[in-house]
């Protein structure tokens, strides 16, 4: 249950900064996911953690010790690869046996951890085989089953699944879920895929551009984003985003006009308008953020909120559910994520969409997010 923490840490390549003066300590015994763009740092950062890059300035620390100096061998990390990373010329038995071999372990020893490991990730049977005789995932199965033969106090996991199709990743993904649950050991999981994070992750830290945006649970992420780039960046289908002016500041709520004419009135305490620095003004043109799935292909409801009218442009029909593409007067779109799949929906019809005010979001125009004590309403259905 090792802890790690890095202090100010940069990293730069020439002239070029990837890693912008990063502050994040993690705990023991959990699962940290890092997300973002690609070449946001992710990778770098998982790179540095191990030892296969040094920081340009700043400190990592695991285990309260500065293991700047200190080769990866003696870190006691253990990394999977994107690539699996296997030797080609060796068994899978030889392939997880490596580095205990090199590590100078007895034979016996060797045997009982490869054969542990085998039959906690299924490949057993495999183990007089080669790589190329092997599937993706079997492949992918044979490089986490290397790491775990070491007994590493953390394991680093670069983009493991991104080379199996997708059937293949949900199937990995509980495997690695079940692992977690099984190993009680530190993890850092670098990936792309939504899914994965939310699933996985105790923690998930959101990158842009070397720098950390917001760091917190899942699910925190996900109600209470800090600003446009998480918002956007966390949920599938994304968030939507539309521009309003601030029409009027009341004492319990905030009025907005949007471009299309509709009004919204969102429930905002003056205290908690005084508390960002500098104040919103009248006139000034927000961001209204909108879930798909907190938007209704309904009008008689009596719920507060503004109702949108459009045409439908474009029907994602994905068996369990269906997103509706709507384009609004003006240009500016709207994602309803509508989970009776059996409503029909045709290019180009009209529909009305209720917009509830109590689940909005809202960003100031620098998409910093105006947090709200009314948002806990949008986590409950």
């Amino acid at each position: 249950m090792s802890t790690i923490a890095l202090k100010n840490v940069t990293k730069s390549f020439r002239d070029h900064q990837i890693i912008s003066g990063i502050d994040l300590e993690l705990s023991g015994n959990a699962c940290t996911v890092l997300v973002g763009p690609s070449g946001c740092g992710k990778s770098t950062l998982l790179r540095l953690i191990c030892g296969l890059e040094e920081p340009t300035t700043g400190e990592v620390h695991i285990d309260g010790r500065c293991v700047n100096t200190l080769p990866p061998v003696e870190r006691g990390i253990a990394m999977v690869f994107q690539s699996y990373a296997l030797y080609p010329h060796m068994t899978v038995f030889d392939n997880m046996a490596f580095a205990l071999k090199i590590s100078g372990c007895s034979k016996t020893d060797i045997a009982q951890r490869v054969h542990k490991a085998a039959k906690t990730l299924n490949v057993e049977h495999l183990l007089d085989r080669k790589p190329k005789e092997l599937s993706g995932g079997q492949r992918q199965r044979v490089a986490i089953g290397r790491a775990i033969v070491r007994h590493p106090k953390i394991f680093l996991f670069d983009e493991p699944l991104s080379n199996l199709d997708a059937a293949l990743r949900v199937k990995m993904r509980h495997e690695l879920a079940r692992l977690k649950a099984e190993l009680k050991t530190t993890m850092i999981y670098v990936t792309h895929d939504q899914s994965e994070a939310m699933t996985l992750a105790d923690t998930i830290v959101v990158m842009r551009d070397g720098r950390i945006e917001q760091a917190g649970t899942p699910l925190s992420l996900y109600h209470h984003p800090e600003n446009l780039f998480v918002a956007g960046f966390i949920g599938s289908p994304t968030m939507n985003f539309l521009k309003a002016i601030v029409e009027k500041i009341q004492s319990q709520y905030l009025v907005l006009r949007f471009d299309s004419g509709e009004t919204l009135s969102i429930p905002i305490t003056r205290a908690e308008l005084s508390a960002r620095k500098p104040s919103l003004s009248l006139g000034e043109t927000i961001t209204v953020g909108i879930r798909p799935e907190d938007i209704k292909e309904e009008v008689s409801s009596t719920e507060d909120g503004a109702i949108f009218s459009g045409k439908v442009s474009l029907v994602e029909n994905l068996g369990n559910e269906t997103h509706v593409w709507v384009t609004l007067p003006g240009g500016a779109t709207l994602n309803l994520r509508q989970a009776k799949k059996d409503v029909p929906h045709a290019l180009g019809q009209e529909v009305a969409l209720l917009v509830r005010a109590a689940r909005c979001h809202i960003f100031d125009p620098q998409g910093k997010a105006i947090q709200r004590t009314q948002k806990e309403a949008a986590c409950s259905p």
